[in-house]
């Protein structure tokens, strides 16, 4: 079994590649990832056709970032796709800090993403709650020694995955208000 999970998926394969090219020369491994990202690319902006927003997403973003929060974006997709589903649902305005696949060697479930941008941020990790709708998210979490809030309506639908192990679980954005007026 690989580290990454039993099945091949977006992550585990990137991170595999990123396993294997390591003893490899630099720029045999970088042409590979750049013809890897161009595949990765358009099998997001095809993603990206069918995605759609949960309800309550610019209310819960609006009333967070009235309340002073700082919002990020960790997210396993290339900068083109998270540029652009943030623009395209105007969410843009809400987020201090944006990592995507291409500001990391490693997809979550590693840490790397979300350590980097705490670290961008100059945050305490004791601060920060992680939203995240797959195992991936909260097992990365769990790596980066942060909360974690697994939101059961997102992508384990499809999956059938459960996060027993996240800090919190909520079945929708508007659920973070309990968890964080705690």
């Amino acid at each position: 079994m690989s580290p990454y999970g039993d099945s091949l998926n977006y992550a585990g394969i990137y991170n595999t590649t990123r396993d294997m090219t390591k003893k490899w020369q630099p720029q045999n491994a970088a042409r590979l990832f750049a013809q890897l990202d161009a595949i990765y690319d358009k099998y997001d902006q095809d993603a990206l056709s069918r995605w759609q927003v949960y309800p309550d997403t610019d209310t819960v973003l609006a009333r967070l970032s009235d309340f002073g929060f700082h919002l990020g974006v960790v997210s396993n997709i290339g900068a083109g796709a998270t540029i652009a589903v943030l623009e395209k649902f105007f969410f843009e305005k809400y987020f201090s800090i944006t990592i995507s696949r291409n500001d990391v060697s490693y997809l979550k479930p590693s840490p790397e993403g979300l350590i980097l941008a705490i670290q961008n941020l100059g945050m305490d990790p004791d601060k920060v709650l992680f939203v995240g709708d797959s195992l991936k998210d909260v097992v990365a979490a769990k790596k980066a020694a942060i909360s974690s809030c697994f939101l059961s309506c997102g992508e384990c639908r499809i999956t059938g995955e459960s996060a027993d192990m996240a800090t919190f679980q909520i079945s929708s954005l508007s659920g973070l208000f309990d968890i964080l007026t705690q």
